[in-house]
């Protein structure tokens, strides 16, 4: 039985909160995209926040709550506290951005997973306690959305309107009032991503050196790797060390602060907000090297599309946008 790490793509609540944990399976490298069936060409999900955190409405056969929008998630991952029930496979370890074995997943299979008007049936998926973070956010979190309910298909996320709108790919309906604003100018940002290791990953240049960050919904903080060169770290200006305490228990220190300056695409961003901390054990875990984590910060400043199609990331941000 492979061992599962759920590593930590660090979360910040107003500078102190909970790391995130995402289940890794060494043997599955990529998982198949979920097969999200019914009469549908066009989603228009509304969002919940929490934070810079963002819930979705889902139904699992007949139970019905608010899962983490989470593309730093390979796939769906359910909380224990709700559907301990479920529970099939055998108890494996969940280890921690620091190594320490300090809680336990098992796996299972969902009869029914519905959102919105779309469904998929017999669904595997893990199920881990998330009680970290509920207890940090003050709501109830029933489960993780992660990267490959989405990964045959075209989103957008407005963070001002709190929506997110999901199309079939290559399946695009009449436009709607925002296609039609956005159509009239060109995305501030267009780059390609690669999808490998059920993980969104997009370039990003700091000093002159082009890295991988991981694309994050479910991380309220930038997260910059301390395991990256002299040049690219003599950008991170350090406000204050602070201790993070996992959703799988363990705790680490990491520092809390800014880039100066980071480039993605052709745009230059500047006051980055973002956290050091060592993420070699998520890296370990991927086919590429793993430089940092694009989370709320920066996805905020915002409309973003990913197009798994076509592999291509599209930015409208709002200081540009002529509405």
């Amino acid at each position: 039985m492979p061992q599962k790490f759920y590593l930590a793509c660090c979360v910040l609540l107003l500078g102190l909160c909970p790391v995130m944990a995402v289940a890794i399976d060494e043997d599955l490298p990529l998982s198949a995209p979920l097969d999200l069936q019914g009469e549908w060409q066009e989603l228009v999900v509304p969002l919940k926040r929490a934070g810079g955190l963002f819930l979705i409405e889902v139904q699992i056969d007949s139970v019905v709550g608010d899962f983490l929008l989470d593309t730093g998630a390979p796939y769906v991952v359910l909380n224990a506290t709700y559907f301990r029930s479920y529970a099939t496979g055998a108890q494996q370890p969940a280890v921690g951005v620091n190594g320490d074995v300090s809680s336990q997943t098992t796996t299972g299979v969902v009869t029914r997973l519905q959102l919105n008007k779309a469904f998929c049936e017999n669904v595997q998926v893990d199920i881990q306690s998330l009680a970290q973070i509920e207890d940090a956010k003050g709501v109830r979190i029933m489960g993780l959305l992660g990267a490959n309910v989405f990964s045959n298909l075209w989103m957008r996320i407005d963070t001002r309107t709190n929506q997110l709108v999901v199309r079939k790919s290559g399946q695009l309906p009449a436009l709607n009032v925002l296609d039609s604003l956005l159509s009239r100018q060109l995305p501030d940002i267009e780059i390609p991503f690669k999808y490998c290791d059920d993980r969104i990953i997009i370039p990003i240049t700091i000093e002159g050196k082009k890295m991988n960050w991981m694309l994050d919904t479910g991380a309220e903080s930038n997260v910059l790797d301390s395991w990256n060169n002299k040049k690219v770290m003599k950008e991170f200006v350090v406000t204050r060390r602070i201790n993070l305490t996992g959703s799988t228990g363990e705790k680490q220190d990491v520092l809390l602060g800014f880039i100066e300056q980071m480039k993605v695409g052709e745009v230059a961003f500047t006051t980055q907000q973002a956290i050091v901390t060592s993420m070699r054990e998520l890296s370990e875990t991927c086919s590429i090297f793993i430089d940092g984590v694009v989370g709320y910060p920066f996805l905020s400043q915002g409309i973003y599309e990913l197009d798994f199609s076509k592999k291509i990331f599209r930015m409208y941000l709002y200081n540009n946008l002529k509405l």
